[in-house]
């Protein structure tokens, strides 16, 4: 796969960031921050086309649902720098289909992600002016074999 554009940055609270706005704003929802006490409202955006959480296998299935996922991350992150997730973008080539393009997406999150224990959400954007791209939140901690959040963050 030739990639034209992939972006990376942190999403955490030493940069004042929100894992619920983020998610909010990427999957075209409705969430509430509990940490902040704020709404974020992103329901009038049209160019959400696909939206997913991908779990690993050892993965508690409360995490399906965004709200309850990001927020039990937030919480579970504790120190004045915390690291929420990794914020990934990614443009996907427009020369294939729908299918093609969360097959692909599906693949490299697997690969790189959910087969070490993370958790991801994914969704796609698509306004039809040539520029797909895909949004990905990866926890930043995985969880371990009982399907809990690992202690100490893997070095890079």
């Amino acid at each position: 796969m030739k990639t034209v554009y992939m972006r990376v940055r942190n999403i955490g609270r030493s940069n004042n960031k929100s894992a619920i706005a983020a998610s909010a704003y990427r999957s075209g929802t409705k969430m509430y921050d509990a940490t902040k006490e704020k709404m974020y409202n992103y329901s009038n955006k049209k160019e959400v086309v696909y939206d997913t959480i991908m779990l690993p296998t050892n993965a508690p299935q409360k995490y399906n649902d965004k709200q309850t996922l990001w927020q039990d991350v937030q919480d579970n992150e504790t120190t004045s720098d915390a690291r929420y997730c990794k914020d990934i973008m990614i443009a996907i080539p427009r020369n294939l289909t729908q299918e093609q393009r969360v097959e692909l997406v599906n693949q490299f999150l697997f690969d790189n992600f959910l087969s070490k224990g993370y958790i991801c959400q994914f969704n796609i954007h698509d306004k039809g002016d040539g520029n797909p791209h895909a949004h990905i939140l990866v926890s930043a901690r995985p969880l371990d074999e009982n399907g809990q959040w690992q202690k100490i963050k893997p070095k890079r």
